[in-house]
């Protein structure tokens, strides 16, 4: 398990996350993650904010590895956008997790297919 902790945690690294647990339910290896993102870029002005807005939880399923579903638990953060000419100004703007998954999507990006 500890080989498979650190693969993960070099792989959720690079996209601001850090793996804090690791729950083996049987036929469910749950993975829990959380934030070390402190800013993102505002889509509308591209400014970068590290103001918080909020923090939720993603939740992505993997299909069985090994007859086992891998279950991601992602903390996400929403920041909000503090450029006074800004169009989104003070509404949530920008998400920290680029390129973990697409933004609606119940399965991480690169996933296994078949």
């Amino acid at each position: 398990m500890n080989t498979l902790c650190d693969g993960l945690s070099r792989t959720l690294g690079a996209v601001g996350k850090k793996v804090v647990g690791l729950e083996d339910h049987g036929a469910v290896l749950k993975i829990q993650a959380r934030n070390t993102v402190r800013s993102a870029p505002c889509p509308a002005c591209r400014r970068w904010s590290n103001r918080i807005h909020g923090t939720y939880f993603r939740r992505l399923a993997e299909r069985p590895s090994l007859e086992q579903q891998v279950v991601l638990e992602i903390e996400m953060r929403r920041f909000k956008c503090t450029v006074a000419s800004c169009p989104r100004r003070g509404r949530c703007a920008a998400r920290g997790a680029p390129g973990l998954s697409h933004e609606r999507s119940h399965r991480a990006s690169g996933g296994t297919t078949g």
